[in-house]
């Protein structure tokens, strides 16, 4: 069966060159030849602009788009749009931080061939670190894209986020592609669900995957697709996480009430129940209690912001 045409895309603002360089090296060195697939680079606003500073002249068929709304979300809907006006039957994101394994595309295109009823597939993304990642860190690395697994999960529905691939290094459909951007016509807060400069908040790359399930599709996981994440040493402190926590716990309610009309349970008005939390967080180590209030507050402000989107 032959694979779709590929088109490979990096949403980027302001990236570390060093970074950068390696992800499109990594590119570069694909053994499936440049000729096969296309390169499009959203610049999300970068200062200065990208056009004439990156490396790109070993693609033939490269193209940087400009995208001034600031935001994940934003960068990833240019993206979608310009796949979509393309007709690009297969598209696959790559963070401006992660170096695919050489052989990524090549194996990433035999699923696409030989098992169609896939819409969207990701892989593991093994960490590289700039520094050592202290030890309490471990237990968040979910939050970080670090995903490392032996076996893979092939799924028809949703039954957790755990069997969800990350935007980074995952390849999705062009029918998944075009569906979502009926999504978002009819109902454009989706494109609130996505990081905005120090805004953490996240889900639209979430809502993307789950759409391969409105199609009747599969998502999966696959151990031989492999990328290394480049972590910075910043992305390692506690203040970093409890963001990431906060935006994630945010972004997850505000799309599970856009896609099922879930409200987040109201807080305890049990005091014992207040009590032995405040309690609990407070006889944590300073790193963990840092991201055990910034859980807490999302629990609380989720509930706060779905109420406000249902009166607006």
């Amino acid at each position: 069966m032959n694979s779709p045409r590929l088109l490979v895309v990096i949403c980027t603002h302001n990236p570390h060159p060093t970074r950068i360089q390696r992800a499109l090296d990594a590119l570069r060195d694909q053994s499936v030849p440049v000729a096969t697939w296309d390169l499009l680079v959203i610049d999300n606003a970068s200062s200065p602009p990208l056009a004439g500073s990156l490396r790109l002249d070993w693609h033939p068929a490269h193209l940087i788009l400009r995208e001034e709304k600031l935001g994940t979300a934003h960068a990833r809907h240019a993206a979608l749009r310009h796949a979509h006006s393309t007709r690009s039957e297969l598209l696959l994101f790559v963070d401006d931080d992660n170096v695919l394994k050489l052989d990524y595309l090549a194996r990433g295109l035999e699923l696409a061939g030989s098992r169609p009823r896939l819409g969207c597939w990701g892989g593991q993304l093994q960490p590289l670190y700039e520094t050592q990642a202290p030890g309490w860190a471990h237990r968040y690395f979910n939050y970080l894209a670090i995903w490392e697994f032996s076996r893979e999960t092939c799924v028809d529905h949703f039954d957790g986020y755990d069997s969800l691939p990350p935007t980074a290094g995952c390849f999705i459909r062009g029918a998944v592609v075009s569906r979502y951007l009926e999504l978002v016509s009819a109902d454009p807060r989706r494109l609130q669900l996505g990081a905005c400069g120090d805004v953490q908040l996240r889900g639209e790359d979430t809502d993307l995957v789950l759409t391969a399930f409105d199609l009747g599709l599969q998502v999966g996981r696959f151990p031989e697709l492999c990328l290394t994440h480049l972590i910075p040493a910043g992305r390692l402190t506690p203040d970093y996480i409890a963001g990431l926590m906060n935006g994630t716990l945010l972004g997850t309610a505000m799309l599970e009430y856009i896609r099922y009309g879930r409200i987040p349970a109201a807080p305890t008005k049990n005091w014992l129940q207040r009590l032995i939390e405040s309690v609990r967080i407070a006889r944590l180590p300073r790193d963990m209690r840092l991201i055990a209030n910034a859980e807490r507050r999302a629990r609380r402000d989720s509930r706060r912001l779905v109420r406000d989107w249902q009166n607006g």
